[in-house]
C-alpha cells in the first residue's frame, strides 16, 4: 500500500511540474514579447503573442473536453481533431472548438457533439433561430423550446430528423458567441440526440468561453 501511495505521489508531483512548466512557458513568452515591443521588433512581439495565444487556447480546448458527456451505457466514445488554432471547427471563426464521436457498436449508430466558439455559423444559426418560418421551409425541420440544465430561460433549438435515413441534428446557441452541435447517423430515434445533449456541462462550457 505505501509502495502505491508513493508511485501516486510520484505522479502527481510530474503532472504539477508539467502544469508549471507549460504555464511558465507561457510567462516567458509574454515577457518576451513585451521586451520586443519596447526594442521596436514589433513582428517579434507579434510573432510571441500569437504563440502565447495558440497555447492559451490549447488549455482552453483541453478544458473544454471536459463538458462533454461520457458515452451512454452500450457506447463508446472516440475524441476527434480539435481546433486550437482558433480556425473554427464549422468553417473561419477566431475561437476554439472540440468535437468528440460516440458509436453504439450493436446498432451502428454515431453520434457527434461539437461546441465552438466565434464560428461564422453562428450567424446563420441565429437567423434560423429568429425566423421559424426559415426554419418551417426546410424539409424535416422544425424548432423546439426545451429546459437546458446550465443555460437560463428556455432554449430555442433547431432539430432536424428524418426517420427514412435514420439521421438527425440539433444546433443551438447556449450564448451570443457558442455554437453546439449534435448530430446523430443510423439513429432510428431522436431521443437520443436529447439525451447526449443532456449530458453536455453548459456552466463549465459557460466558465470557459466566456
Amino acid at each position: 500500500m505505501k509502495k502505491l501511495v508513493g508511485v501516486a505521489v510520484v505522479v502527481i508531483l510530474a503532472l504539477a511540474l508539467v502544469v508549471s512548466a507549460y504555464a511558465d512557458e507561457v510567462l516567458e513568452e509574454i515577457d518576451y514579447a513585451r521586451e520586443a515591443y519596447e526594442d521596436g521588433s514589433y513582428s517579434e512581439a507579434i510573432e510571441s503573442l500569437n504563440f502565447v495565444i495558440a497555447q492559451i487556447r490549447s488549455l482552453q480546448v483541453d478544458e473544454l473536453r471536459k463538458a462533454l458527456p461520457e458515452p451512454l451505457s452500450g457506447w463508446t466514445m472516440e475524441e476527434q481533431e480539435s481546433d486550437a488554432m482558433g480556425y473554427g471547427l464549422f468553417g473561419l471563426g477566431s475561437g476554439a472548438g472540440v468535437t468528440r464521436r460516440y458509436y453504439e457498436e450493436d446498432t451502428g449508430a454515431t453520434i457527434e457533439i461539437t461546441i465552438g466558439a466565434q464560428s461564422i455559423m453562428l450567424q446563420q444559426i441565429t437567423m434560423f433561430l429568429k425566423n421559424p418560418a426559415l426554419a418551417a421551409a426546410q424539409p424535416n425541420t422544425k424548432l423546439e423550446k426545451k429546459r437546458i440544465k446550465g443555460i437560463a430561460g428556455r432554449t430555442t433549438i433547431i432539430e432536424e430528423f428524418s426517420s427514412e435515413d435514420e439521421s438527425g441534428k440539433l444546433s443551438l446557441t447556449p450564448d451570443d458567441k457558442t455554437l453546439v452541435i449534435i448530430e446523430g447517423w443510423s439513429i432510428s430515434d431522436k431521443e437520443i440526440l436529447y439525451e447526449y445533449l443532456d449530458g453536455i456541462d453548459f456552466d463549465l462550457v459557460s466558465q470557459i468561453l466566456e
